[in-house]
């Protein structure tokens, strides 16, 4: 991949989509450890649920 094509994914910060995008480079990268992919899963459930209660904190 280009370095512009990763930038991109740390640019917009405000947007939801760009946790998603990031969140799945992290599965591709984990995909072939099992266990990690079931980390990053349950790191996923926990992050959202923390960005519900604390989003002004992050985004203010």
């Amino acid at each position: 991949m280009k370095p512009h094509d990763t930038s991109k994914l740390f640019l917009p910060v405000g947007k939801p989509n760009t946790t998603i995008l990031s969140l799945a480079a992290l599965l591709n990268v984990a995909s072939p450890y099992p266990v990690a992919f079931f980390v990053c899963i349950v790191f996923l459930l926990i992050s959202l649920r923390f960005f519900q209660n604390q989003r002004k904190l992050i985004f203010p």
